[in-house]
């Protein structure tokens, strides 16, 4: 006889998937509720410090400064500032004094180089002379004087252009009578002097002689004459005259042309003067200073520029 086992239907293997999930999610969960009922007592919660006791203690009053100190960040502005600085620019080349420390006025506080400065004053003490020098000239020659306590004026002669003019008027009047004086004596050195002088002129120094001597050469002639005469009165105006005008005399030699006349006429009054002819000579000299105030009169555009 034959036996025949019927089996039942076998599981697939989806389904035995499906139930391996299943225990594997269990087992998770099982220990996580494990783990949760394991972590200790609960921390306890912030004390409240406002409600705490503080310490205290008792002491007398009394009065006294009390001191809190604060500490932060802040910036200081002073109620005052000032800048020191130096009067004059310059390289510095040393200090007196450190940073920080309190100074005083008046107070040394740094040196510069004072060479430059010394280099300025020594030219300035320069022109300084010089332009004393140049009024010492001005004053001397009568063209201005010192005001009382500061500053200079010119003199009264000197503010118009007939000045010039003027004084020769003024000579026309006093070198002639000079020459006809009592006692009017002139030596043959002085004339031989004037002679020379007007032949070094007519030999070529009209052109080549400067301002300065052309006016000098005609006032030692004129002031030898006057000299001659002996009388103070005379000889001290005609100096005084002739210092005066000095200035407008340089302007009136721009034309030199009149010179050679003026030598020639020169010439002929100490060939007079020579012979003792006084009043011949007197005569010749007044002929001269007319023609000389004829000629500045022409050329008076000259003497105004």
């Amino acid at each position: 006889m034959s036996l025949r086992f019927l089996a039942g239907p076998t599981p697939s293997r989806k389904r035995l998937i499906l139930i391996a999930a299943a225990l594997a999610l269990a087992l998770l969960i099982g220990v996580a509720v494990w783990l949760a009922g394991n972590k200790g007592p609960a921390a306890p919660p912030p004390p409240n410090y406002g409600k705490l006791p503080v310490a205290v203690s008792v002491a007398a009053a009394r009065t006294g400064p009390l001191q809190r100190d604060l500490h932060a960040l802040g910036t200081i502005t002073p109620l005052a500032q000032v800048t020191v600085r130096s009067q004059v620019d310059g390289e510095l080349i040393k200090l007196h004094y450190t940073e920080g420390q309190a100074v005083a006025q008046g107070q040394l506080l740094a040196e510069i180089d004072p060479r430059p400065f010394q280099t300025a004053l020594a030219s300035a003490e320069g022109e300084l002379a010089q332009t004393q020098a140049l009024l010492g000239r001005i004053s001397q020659e009568g063209w201005a004087q010192r005001r009382p306590g500061y500053g200079w004026e010119f003199s009264s002669m000197m503010t118009t252009p007939d000045s010039l003019l003027q004084s020769y008027r003024l000579r026309l009047a006093l070198e002639p009578a000079a020459l006809r004086e009592p006692g009017f004596r002139i030596e043959k050195s002085v004339l031989a002097r004037c002679r020379a002088a007007e032949m070094h002129l007519l030999d070529g120094g009209i052109a080549t002689d400067t301002a300065d001597q052309l006016h000098d050469r005609g006032v030692r002639f004129h002031e030898s004459l006057v000299e001659a005469s002996g009388n103070p009165f005379f000889i001290d105006t005609i100096k005084r005259v002739n210092r005066v005008r000095r200035l407008l005399s340089y302007r009136s030699m721009q034309d030199r042309s009149r010179y050679q006349q003026h030598c020639d006429q020169h010439l002929a009054i100490l060939d007079l003067l020579e012979r003792e002819r006084n009043d011949e000579a007197a005569d010749a000299l007044s002929a001269h200073l007319r023609s000389t105030l004829d000629n500045l009169a022409r050329i008076s555009g000259i003497l105004t520029s």
